[in-house]
């Protein structure tokens, strides 16, 4: 009697570009093509299309389910508490139903007179994450993080809007918080409550992209918004061993930033995609890596979806 058939694991990857949703290892014609898709949920299942509109991925394809109010859409994410999408003027909405429905709340959570950027325009929202318990967690460039732990009622700021936080993410299974900002790599170990600020092992402290493989960091840092000096560190969470920079089949140094939503990871698989639209893939956590596409236009998040399987 035949044994079953070996389960090929197939690690996809999706790039929110200018110019559509690309699969690079793929090749085929991306999703909302002639869309700029501004953000993309870190589970692949959602985007914002040219800042207006969320879509929803259903075995038909993207299908439109609402409409952004106000101003551009900037970032979103699905969670136990439902989807949320944050706009340019630092503002939220969540779904209901067929509608993004202002959280009035977030508008008058205290501290929001000291948001700005630092060339005087207004904030935004520049990420979002959900703890499993429901806590929402918003990054506000430049404003901080703010955290309701009511479904958006009320809000508290959980650290100091210098630190100029470029994104923030959740490790599920821990529940701590973890941030890449301009002073370097951010930890919270009680739900945002006090922080840990840590930059051993890194070259310089401006980090903008953090994601989690397997129980490992993988954070990019440089030396300002216009380097041409970025790398991509690496170390085990939960750990105070200095980070290190990983070297494995990436450039010396990247051109330029690897920004916010640029790292993605599931498991032990990790994706990274540069300015330059060259797009990186490791499936040991990070340690190595290999380029998989290249030449894709402007990116502007990557997600790697629930694994999939073919015999």
């Amino acid at each position: 009697m035949m044994g079953d058939p070996e389960v090929v694991r197939v690690m996809t990857i999706l790039v929110a570009t200018g110019a559509g949703v690309h699969h690079p290892d793929h090749g085929d014609r991306p999703g909302l093509a002639g869309h700029d898709v501004t953000a993309l949920d870190p589970g692949g299942k959602w985007a914002i299309a040219d800042g207006k509109t969320l879509h929803h991925y259903t075995d038909a394809g993207w299908e439109e389910v609402a409409v952004v109010p106000g101003d551009p859409a900037t970032a979103l994410v699905a969670g136990p508490s439902g989807v949320y999408v944050g706009t340019a003027g630092a503002h939220l909405s969540r779904l209901d139903d067929d509608r993004l429905v202002p959280v009035h709340g977030f508008d008058a959570a205290p501290g929001r007179e000291t948001w700005g950027t630092p060339w005087g325009g207004p904030p935004d929202v520049r990420s979002l994450a959900v703890a499993p318990g429901g806590t929402v967690f918003v990054n506000v460039h430049v404003g901080g993080v703010v955290r309701s732990r009511d479904g958006g009622t009320t809000w508290e700021p959980t650290m100091d809007v210098d630190n100029d936080v470029h994104q923030v993410i959740v490790d599920a299974p821990s529940g701590t918080v973890l941030v890449a900002a301009a002073v370097g790599f951010g930890q919270s170990t009680d739900g945002g409550d006090s922080w840990r600020i840590d930059t051993t092992g890194l070259h310089a402290t401006y980090s903008r992209a953090i994601a989690l493989a397997d129980r490992y960091i993988l954070l990019t840092a440089s030396d300002g918004p216009f380097t041409h000096r970025a790398g991509l560190y690496r170390r085990p969470l939960g750990t105070d061993t200095p980070f290190a920079k990983v070297t494995a089949g990436l450039p010396e140094w990247f051109e330029d930033n690897v920004d916010s939503h640029w790292v993605a990871a599931r498991g032990h698989d990790a994706a990274l995609v540069t300015q330059g639209g060259d797009v990186y893939a490791s499936s040991d956590a990070g340690e190595s890596w290999e380029r998989v596409g290249s030449g894709l236009p402007t990116p502007r998040a990557l997600a790697i979806p629930a694994d999939e399987a073919s015999a």
